[in-house]
């Protein structure tokens, strides 16, 4: 799914997968520790929450020419571009998938899970968030990616993260992400 024959977007294309990757493992990291159980579906959550980059890479490399296809010669703008609307394409990518709503919520609302109009979805919209801005912060971000601290992200408080005891595990944790991208790098 995170292929490309555009040789201007591959590097992107690959930070994605990359991202979205270490997002899961890292969401899955966090649910384990805010709530063992609580949040089942946060590695699937984690690993779709940007697909809506993916297919607006997707339609950028593969149909459009002209004004759009300048974006292939701006990193910066593209990314802005991805960054900006990737929630829309990306919700409507997982009802098409017919995907459970949580990962509509993951999707749709990963840059701002605090509004997240249904409580049963809020939760695990905050732990995809959390997990990708983890990924960002171990360096499994789009270039330019501004990482948060842990600590300052309002996420954490929101479902209550120990954050001693994830910081206990992040070093484990980055070895971890460098073999489950190892594995999801030979499917």
């Amino acid at each position: 799914v995170y292929r490309t024959d555009n040789p201007a977007f591959r590097d992107t294309m690959s930070d994605l997968w990359k991202h979205a990757v270490a997002a899961a493992h890292s969401a899955e990291v966090i649910a384990s520790i805010a709530g063992p159980g609580k949040y089942p579906a946060a590695f699937v959550g984690g690993l779709v929450h940007d697909i809506g980059k993916l297919l607006l890479l997707d339609i950028l490399s593969r149909r459009y020419k002209g004004r759009l296809g300048r974006l292939q010669e701006s990193q910066d703008l593209l990314h802005k571009v991805l960054h900006h609307f990737h929630t829309y394409v990306g919700v409507h990518v997982v009802q098409y998938w017919r995907l459970p709503p949580e990962f509509g919520f993951s999707s749709f609302y990963c840059d701002r899970p605090d509004r997240v109009v249904v409580d049963q979805w809020r939760g695990l919209a905050h732990v995809v968030a959390l997990g990708s801005a983890v990924a960002d912060s171990l360096g499994f971000g789009l270039s330019g990616t501004q990482a948060i601290p842990l600590e300052d992200h309002p996420s954490v408080s929101a479902i209550g993260l120990d954050v001693a005891a994830f910081k206990a595990r992040e070093e484990e944790l980055a070895g971890e992400l460098e073999d489950t991208l190892e594995a999801f790098s030979a499917l």
